[in-house]
């Protein structure tokens, strides 16, 4: 069955998440001061686990990361990437 699910990512550094295969990330934002990601998935998938770093602007963006979503949260301005080669 295919789905909408959210994930809370920490607001620091790295967070892994365990998510099923092929999730599509739609949206990242805050909710309730959360970082949340949300994903279509199929929740017959089996599950994977996916690394998402929180980078600043202006900070440095490691070689294999792809960017997923910017988000601001008050004054704040995070960027999300995740790593696709490890």
């Amino acid at each position: 069955m295919r789905a909408v699910h959210k994930y809370q990512l920490r607001k620091t550094d790295q967070t892994i998440v365990s998510m099923p295969k092929y999730a599509q990330i739609v949206h990242v934002g805050m909710q309730n001061d959360n970082l949340i990601m949300w994903a279509v998935v199929d929740t017959e998938n089996p599950p994977e686990n996916r690394v998402f770093n929180l980078r600043v602007t202006g900070g440095e963006v490691a070689e294999g990361e792809s960017h997923v979503a910017t988000f601001i949260d008050d004054w704040f301005v995070g960027h999300v990437f995740e790593e696709t080669e490890r």
